[in-house]
């Protein structure tokens, strides 16, 4: 019967993409597809995909790309060995999508709102070398270019170099950049993770959904050249704190053997306005920022270079 219910979403999934004006899954296209069965529900996943379940109870994820996947689940032996007791976390070994043995710990168990969520115990390696993820005028996502930055109505009396845009646009995608690389690391069709995120995102809801943007209103103010340059709404606000960090000192997992990034952006308007991510050091201090660009009093640009290691949380499959 599974594989019966794997066939029938999957061919509702290339209908789904040929409807679609981005050629990804989107769930009305989906459901559409699936309109004549009627045993079957589906809501939308916080990872972009799809949950279908089957009145046979089985649930599956079909992601965005159409790839489908069975939802596992856990018995209750499994999750009282997942079981974080007296905040001492267990150890899990993950097989990563490169064939690396990933050791990571419990941060979220079964009795959480999260459900079960893993995360690496330490700095994520691929072989040997530790994991660098680039943030800045160096970012080598394909998605962080010159132009993915809008300097309509800037009006710096000099050009904006393409590097200082391109560090500007790192910083607006730097959430969105670092889940990416998290993603990265899951094995597809494991039945084991969902999906992955970076260390510091929302659990309940990771994609970077942050829809406004930093302004200065009183040109008077100590960066009010801010928007006498016409940098309004131009870079991401700051983003809201998750639960990880207090989490993360509960379980006493924040330490590393390098510093880790934090998804969360950070800006700071002292002497000048300061465009920043997050991080956590190799002692589990957080807090500190890393500049990814940055305004100064006379409105020219500065574009930065960021190198920070990656942590990556994998939710699982179960949120029961």
């Amino acid at each position: 019967e599974s594989a019966q219910e794997i066939e029938i979403l999957q061919q509702a999934a290339v209908q789904a993409m040929g409807k679609s004006k981005s050629g990804d899954v989107e769930k009305q296209y989906l459901d559409a597809a699936l309109a004549n069965n009627s045993a079957i529900e589906s809501t939308q996943d916080s990872a972009g995909g799809v949950k279908v379940t089957f009145k046979s109870g089985r649930e599956y994820i079909v992601s965005a790309d159409g790839d489908v996947k069975e939802k596992a689940t856990y018995s209750n032996e499994i999750k009282e060995l997942l079981k974080v007791k007296n905040n001492v976390s267990p150890y899990v070994n993950y097989i990563d999508a490169n064939g690396n043995t990933i050791t990571c710990r419990v941060l979220y168990d079964a009795s959480s709102s999260y459900g079960i969520e893993i995360i690496s115990d330490d700095i994520i390696k691929n072989g040997e070398e530790m994991e660098i993820v680039i943030l800045g005028k160096n970012d080598s996502n394909p998605f962080v270019t010159p132009s993915a930055f809008d300097t309509t109505g800037i009006t710096y009396p000099q050009n904006i170099s393409d590097s200082q845009k391109k560090s500007a646009a790192s910083y607006n995608r730097a959430i969105t950049t670092l889940n990416e690389k998290a993603q990265s690391y899951v094995a597809n069709n494991d039945g084991i993770v969902e999906y992955a995120r970076c260390v510091g995102t929302d659990p309940m809801n990771p994609a970077d959904n942050l829809a406004t943007y930093y302004t200065v209103n009183d040109e008077t103010a100590s960066n009010g050249y801010f928007k006498t340059y016409g940098y309004n709404s131009k870079f991401k606000d700051a983003g809201p704190d998750s639960w990880d960090q207090t989490r993360l000192r509960e379980l006493n997992l924040q330490s590393a053997s390098g510093s880790y990034w934090y998804a969360r952006r950070n800006i700071d308007t002292f002497k000048n306005t300061k465009f920043r991510v997050e991080y956590i050091i190799s002692n589990g201090t957080p807090g500190y920022t890393q500049n990814i660009c940055y305004i100064d009093s006379s409105g020219r640009m500065n574009e930065e270079e960021r190198r920070t290691l990656h942590s990556t949380c994998f939710p699982s499959y179960t949120n029961s």
